[in-house]
């Protein structure tokens, strides 16, 4: 049985990418209903990627390919390498029948934690999280590359203090091009931040360049609140994350052309939030499925990791 949820956005039209209650009103007018256009989408309800998927323990931080038969996630049960390790399951066709999970091996993971996978359109790059050593202070951004997606990872490579800081930085999203990277940060006021988690953007002209200086996305989106794990979708135009206003629940903000400022954000409806935590999401490259994390009834135990099929309503005009 499917839900309808009205998401009030800037287009009439989402072309996707690359987690029991309506969200509570924020408590200023930074999150309100934005004015311009309507359009009606169809969420299904939300399913359980299953057992042999998730575990008693944490699954977080899912993100898909864009071929739709690789996910990788982070997770705290304990056969990986060290705390929060990467993991990878494939799937036999695009988003269906996973196989079990596989740790992604070194030098990807490490004894210390690695979190927060984004794997790029190609395939090629693998960007994450992590304490390791190398790093400027908490959890710095890193990213590991391949020749091809049969080659093994090569070691990986701190992004460096442009967008690095001595605070944590987590959670990266990396645009269709390559040219755009977004990530949450827990870096102090003096460099922009709204909140105790805001979202950051980086940029670079070509992917031979180096990172700019992050800016923060500002009021519309970033909250006094927490703010975590942007998922900037294909067209550019289009951005996921999740927001703790009262809970942890899953957001939305679009804008006319990637040149743009992103309007300002708007929560998604039930069936996708509830009364539980619901977060990290990812969309399919096609715009079909919403992966997110959730520990809502019906999951292993922990956090999670739950899809949902994603229809454009036919009425919407």
């Amino acid at each position: 049985m499917r839900a309808t949820i009205i998401i009030f956005i800037a287009l009439l039209i989402i072309v996707a990418n690359g987690c029991g209650k309506t969200a509570s009103a924020p408590e200023t007018s930074a999150l309100d209903t934005s004015e311009r256009g309507k359009a009606e989408f169809i969420f299904a309800d939300p399913v359980n990627l299953g057992s042999v998927v998730n575990s008693i323990y944490h699954e977080g931080s899912p993100d898909i390919s864009s071929d739709g038969t690789s996910l990788y996630f982070d997770s705290l049960r304990p056969d990986g390498l060290g705390n929060w390790d990467i993991w990878l399951i494939r799937a036999k066709t695009p988003h269906y029948d996973w196989g079990s999970p596989e740790v992604v091996p070194p030098p990807v993971n490490s004894r210390y934690g690695e979190s927060g996978p984004c794997i790029s359109a190609g395939g090629l790059s693998l960007y994450f999280a992590s304490d390791r050593p190398g790093g400027y202070g908490d959890f710095d951004i890193w990213v590991a590359t391949r020749k091809t997606t049969e080659d093994p990872w090569e070691e990986p490579v701190n992004l460096g203090p442009n967008v690095n800081s001595w605070a944590y930085d987590n959670h990266p999203s990396i645009s269709s091009g390559g040219l755009s990277l977004y990530f949450d940060s827990r870096r102090p006021n003096p460099s922009g931040s709204l909140g105790n988690n805001d979202l950051y953007v980086s940029t670079r002209s070509t992917t031979a360049d180096d990172w700019s200086i992050p800016t923060n996305l500002g009021p519309k989106i970033n909250t006094s609140k927490i703010q975590y794990s942007p998922n900037i979708l294909s067209d550019g135009m289009t951005m996921f994350f999740d927001s703790r206003i009262t809970n942890r629940d899953i957001w939305m903000t679009t804008r006319r052309n990637p040149n743009d400022d992103w309007d300002t954000a708007v929560p998604l409806e039930p069936p996708m939030n509830t009364s539980y935590i619901d977060t990290d999401p990812s969309i399919s490259v096609d715009g079909s499925i919403i992966y997110f994390v959730s520990n809502r009834p019906g999951g292993n135990g922990g956090f999670d990791l739950w899809q949902a099929r994603i229809t454009k309503n036919k009425n919407t005009k």
